[in-house]
């Protein structure tokens, strides 16, 4: 999940820099960032889904990956900005 979001703002970058030097490079990671969130917030319930479908519980998922940084803390705004799932197995 945080593959697809690297290679997106490495890529706007990489483009950028190839089009407009180092300050096109600075704005093609801005515009990376907000095309690669879009991105994040779609993969992370379909990736939470797998991880619970391999056995853990949906209060560990949320506890490790909070304290590894790949998620944000329960109840930050960031956390808000996943797209929900309709009819999924839980309630987040």
């Amino acid at each position: 999940m945080t593959l697809p979001v690297v290679v997106v703002i490495a890529l706007a970058g990489f483009i950028g820099r190839l089009l407009a030097g180092t300050a096109g490079m600075l704005l093609g990671i801005i515009i990376g960032a907000g095309l690669a969130w879009p991105c994040w917030s779609f993969l992370l319930p379909r990736w939470r889904d797998w991880v619970e479908e391999k056995g853990l519980a949906p209060e560990d998922v949320q506890s490790l990956a909070a304290g590894t940084g790949l998620l944000w803390p329960r109840g930050s705004f960031f956390e808000r900005t996943e797209f929900r799932r309709k009819g999924g197995k839980r309630g987040w």
